[in-house]
């Protein structure tokens, strides 16, 4: 298993902060490692990657999608 399809299978909690979007899509943060990860789990993972400014980042990415 991957490392990004392995994030995205993560239960929420500690240093895994994610949310769900109005059209499905996973979101996971690491912030430990500062991995980013979205997608589908069943149908694979659509961006991975590390954010320049971490949970701020992620935090403006959580209110962008208007969840």
């Amino acid at each position: 298993m991957s490392k990004a399809h392995s994030l995205i299978q993560k239960p929420v909690g500690g240093d895994i902060l994610g949310y769900q979007t109005k059209d499905g899509k996973i979101v996971r943060y690491d912030k430990a490692t500062n991995d980013f990860v979205s997608g589908d789990p069943s149908r694979g993972v659509a961006t991975m990657m590390k954010l320049t400014d971490g949970e701020n980042r992620f935090n403006y990415l959580k209110s962008r999608d208007e969840i």
